[in-house]
């Protein structure tokens, strides 16, 4: 199916944007927000993968139901998976498009990517997390205090 891919932020997204190597990020960054009458014709339903493909590549994004969006027309998340799809030229502006890029949409079975699995496959390296030193664990997170710094809270 023909589209017209569009992107931008979602709250959600900024929830998530000073915890990009967290699960809730990636999870975030691999949704599409699609009519669901454009779902029908995809064969797809919520939680289906979707190939997006556009002259610059292709990556699989998780199809999110959203009457909101116009029959033809598939809203991304700006982050890595956006990224892996939307083109470099940015006409001297310093920034490329990312408004009504022409691409298309297929259902697929592949899963989506991980934020950081697209990341390194474009050349970017994993960093370790740093050490701990005086902090206050709760479950799954780490609050990491500094005077120097706001805390910063680190999912391990």
């Amino acid at each position: 199916m023909n589209v017209l891919i569009t992107s931008g932020r979602t709250i959600s997204q900024g929830n998530e944007l000073y915890y990009k190597d967290g699960e809730n990020y990636s999870v975030e960054t691999g949704r599409c927000f699609v009519n669901p009458f454009d779902l029908l014709e995809l064969d797809a339903v919520a939680g289906d993968s979707l190939l997006l493909s556009t002259e610059t590549g292709e990556e699989v994004f998780i199809a999110t139901p959203c009457e909101d969006v116009a029959s033809g027309t598939i809203f991304i998340p700006c982050g890595p998976h956006a990224n892996a799809i939307l083109h470099a030229t940015t006409r001297g502006t310093g920034a490329p498009d990312y408004k009504w890029i022409e691409g298309s949409a297929r259902r697929v079975d592949t899963p989506p990517r991980s934020g950081w699995e697209i990341l390194v496959e474009e050349g970017g390296a994993v960093f370790p997390l740093p050490e701990v030193h005086g902090h206050e664990e709760t479950g799954n997170s780490v609050t990491v205090r500094d005077c120097r710094l706001p805390a910063l809270r680190l999912s391990l």
